[in-house]
């Protein structure tokens, strides 16, 4: 059995990857590549360091070569560091982790109960509906996806979306179109007419909110300074890109994202409109409320974004809350199972509640 080395080699490549690029994400480089690898880490270091401890025990007897064992072994002690710092710094207290959603998180993508499709011009925008199990259910939610104005569909989430659902909430995956051929307003027009056109058909809904990640976390608030609607109570936003400006400014200049570019693009090189219309030079209603969650080491929209939006809220005296997780990075809520998205079901079912 000396030739067992096949699965250990490989996966502990992987796996020592993963943990290099949490540490660098954690000093200086902030690339899109580190920022990928650590969030596998930051999401999935439980899974991770049981298989890790799996893998030991069975090259212990496959392939008791000291060359494997001492592999296996560092790669073990190296994924518990990483283990014990995230339970170190859990925003949750230990007594209300759901250690079997820890180490055993749901990674299969549902479908949607049903589907709808709105005609634009020249295509159609799908929207995905998640019920609830409680038929009587009148509360909503309408999601956003993230991309960078340029990436992905309303498919992106649909674990986090079904999740949502069942907590009691229909829940609704709003598409819209993009970059490079779709600019400004187009994003927003798109939005605001599907959340029309789905209560139309849905006439059922008595109180909905809005919520968004990343760039889908801006057209979110954006959306929300535009509804009149007296049902729209509110909106949640994760790592959202709140200053269009400064988005698109050097700091970001080294990561394949190109936001500068995807700024541009987006407003037609109009650096005027770029301020007009990012969040926090909006008006918001203070009969609303708004959640806002972040990582506070994310290089791809840095916490200075959430900071500021959370600032303009508050100036205009809008209910508003703040979540920072420390040395969290960008995606760290994509499912409910991590501690932290542990943590962002508890928060948010508290805001929704409210």
């Amino acid at each position: 059995m000396a030739n067992s080395g096949w699965f250990i080699f490989p996966y502990s490549l992987f796996c020592l990857t993963l943990i290099v690029s949490c540490f660098l994400n954690w000093s200086k480089p902030r690339s899109s590549l580190t920022w990928m690898l650590s969030l596998v880490t930051s999401v999935y270091y439980a899974p991770l360091w049981l298989l890790s401890l799996l893998f030991l025990i069975l090259n212990s007897f496959l392939s008791p070569t000291l060359v494997s064992l001492g592999i296996s072994s560092s790669l073990l002690l190296s994924l518990t560091f990483v283990f014990f710092y995230k339970i170190k710094n859990s925003p949750l207290p230990l007594k209300e982790v759901n250690w079997i959603r820890l180490f055993f998180p749901d990674a299969l993508s549902p479908r949607p109960d049903h589907q709808y499709e709105f005609a634009v011009q020249n295509g159609q925008l799908k929207v995905d509906h998640f019920k609830p199990l409680d038929p009587k259910c009148k509360t909503a939610v309408f999601f956003l996806f993230g991309g960078g104005f340029m990436n992905s569909d309303q498919s992106q989430l649909r674990l986090f979306n079904k999740r949502l659902a069942g907590l009691g909430y229909h829940v609704f995956a709003l598409n819209y179109r993009q970059l490079p051929d779709f600019f400004w307003p187009t994003p927003q027009e798109d939005i605001l007419k599907l959340i029309e056109e789905t209560l139309k058909k849905n006439s059922f809904i008595e109180r909905f909110y809005i919520g968004g990640r990343s760039a889908g976390g801006c057209l979110t608030m954006m959306a929300s300074s535009n509804i009149q609607d007296s049902r729209h109570k509110g909106s949640f936003v994760f790592y959202p890109v709140t200053d269009l400006i400064a988005w698109g400014s050097e700091k970001y200049a080294n990561l394949t994202l190109k936001s500068r570019w995807r700024v541009e693009l987006l407003c037609q090189k109009n650096e005027a409109l770029a301020e007009k219309i990012s969040p926090v030079n909006l008006q918001y209603s203070n009969q609303k409320s708004y959640l806002i969650f972040s990582g506070d080491f994310d290089p791809l929209v840095d916490v200075s974004q959430s900071e500021r939006l959370f600032e303009v809220l508050n100036k205009q005296s809008c209910s508003s809350d703040f979540q920072v997780f420390k040395n969290e990075s960008h995606g760290c809520e994509a499912n409910f199972d991590s501690l932290v998205g542990q943590k962002v079901e508890k928060r948010l079912v508290q805001f929704l509640r409210s």
